[in-house]
């Protein structure tokens, strides 16, 4: 199986192509951010959510880098790449125009992330990515 290939947008950000979608209504497509400061699976602005048709999970408390803690709206969201679909907690953004995806959402599509000096953004499984570049779990990959 291919990698996931990625972009860099005009300020040099990894990004990924992306569907989300909910219960309610078909996948939309977004340019994500693969943001890898972020601990959570998805995150994406309030009012891009409604279309969707995303349910309210709930509200949950999260960390930002300064160790302040913030209550925010959270929704069951299916993300789709390349026909490999999960499912995950979003969190909803009042403020926010951008769409992120973190490390649960490499976690959970079980993907490592690769960029290189602003050329190329790759999302390989671990199996592809262990058969490619030989690492055995005593020996680590060679790059």
């Amino acid at each position: 199986m291919p990698p996931w290939t990625g972009f860099f947008d005009n300020s040099g950000t990894p990004c990924l192509r992306i569907w989300i979608s909910g219960p309610f209504a078909p996948a939309q497509e977004f340019d994500a951010v693969l943001d890898t400061g972020f601990a959570g699976f998805l995150s994406m602005p309030l009012v891009r959510a409604f279309p969707l048709g995303l349910m309210l999970h709930g509200i949950t408390d999260v960390v930002l880098a300064d160790g302040s803690v913030h209550d925010k709206l959270a929704a069951k969201a299916t993300i789709t790449v390349d026909k490999e679909a999960r499912t995950d907690v979003a969190i909803l953004e009042p403020g926010s125009n951008e769409v992120l995806v973190g490390i649960d959402f490499l976690r959970i599509f079980k993907r490592i992330l690769l960029l290189d000096s602003g050329r190329k953004v790759e999302l390989w499984s671990r199996a592809d990515f262990d058969a490619t570049f030989g690492a055995t779990p005593q020996q680590p990959p060679r790059l």
